[in-house]
């Protein structure tokens, strides 16, 4: 959608996608991440967490572009846990999304709204893929992954850890006054003790074109 009209903030993601490739191996994703001893180098739901990483370097490597968007390292307790900071005054949080699932898991509610009410907009950038799950690839990741943390459980997170993705496209979603009512929730359940964890915002697979203000092929 509005392909020819590029603000420079979506101008900084075009540019960013071309450094890219489109297919990330999650053994090479790790590797790459405990060799800069990234600080989330071990996480679980690697994708999400390259893509942190690929764009933190990215602002690294091109300072010109942190007159646009700032990287927040800040995510202490009390903290804003989000991505990113526009210049503009607004903020915006990085995203990986599977093909196959039927919505985006977002941030804390309670945090967007407040946002929301502030800044009136939030972004988020989006990374679809298309996944392959390690279990149908004899759980390489799985063991490459515990293995690095010496943990006796080699098979520990096997039924959910993917093997690779290949990326599809990018996506702009912009969540505002006018579209917040197509957001739905998702209850997150208790705590390890007893105590209910926050809601957050989910976006549906299926309404995702009410948010979007910009898409792309990779």
């Amino acid at each position: 959608d509005n392909k020819d009209i590029k603000t420079p903030e979506i101008e900084l993601f075009e540019n960013f996608k071309k450094t890219l490739n489109k297919k990330w191996n999650g053994i090479e994703c790790y590797s790459e991440m405990i060799e800069s001893n990234y600080h989330n180098k071990f996480q679980a739901e690697w994708a999400g967490f390259y893509f942190e990483y690929k764009f933190e370097n990215y602002l690294k490597s091109n300072p010109n572009y942190t007159k646009i968007c700032k990287f927040i390292k800040d995510k202490k307790v009390g903290s804003i846990d989000l991505d990113i900071k526009f210049s503009k005054g607004f903020y915006g949080d990085l995203k990986t999304h599977s093909e196959s699932s039927s919505a985006i898991l977002g941030n804390d509610q309670k945090t967007i709204f407040a946002i929301l009410k502030s800044d009136k907009k939030f972004w988020y950038i989006v990374l679809n893929h298309k996944t392959t799950m390690d279990s149908n690839k004899s759980y390489v990741v799985t063991k490459f992954w515990n293995k690095k943390q010496n943990k006796s459980d080699l098979l520990s997170y096997s039924s959910k850890m993917k093997n690779s993705v290949e990326l599809s496209n990018l996506e702009i979603l912009e969540i505002n006054e006018y579209n917040q009512n197509y957001l739905s929730e998702f209850k997150q359940g208790k705590n390890s003790d007893g105590s209910i964890r926050n809601v957050k915002i989910k976006i549906s697979s299926k309404l995702i074109h009410n948010f979007r203000i910009y898409e792309s092929e990779i």
